[in-house]
């Protein structure tokens, strides 16, 4: 649970996901890698959480609606 809310198998997913992104941004600041840490980024926003996370939580935000 995370404040009170039950996470559904692609919020506890799309969390490990973004978990990695940070600490893969943070290694590449830390390197002065500019150009990883917005690879990670780019590739966490459009390959993790708009190819997938938004499409698994469709149905789920479809029901909530009705």
């Amino acid at each position: 649970m995370a404040g009170g809310v039950e996470l559904t198998l692609a919020d506890r997913w799309i969390r490990s996901r973004l978990g990695a992104t940070i600490r893969a941004v943070e290694t590449a600041f830390a390197d002065y890698r500019f150009d990883f840490a917005a690879t990670a980024l780019y590739e966490f926003t459009w390959h993790e959480y708009c190819d997938w996370y938004l499409e698994l939580a469709k149905p789920v935000l479809q029901d909530a609606v009705r």
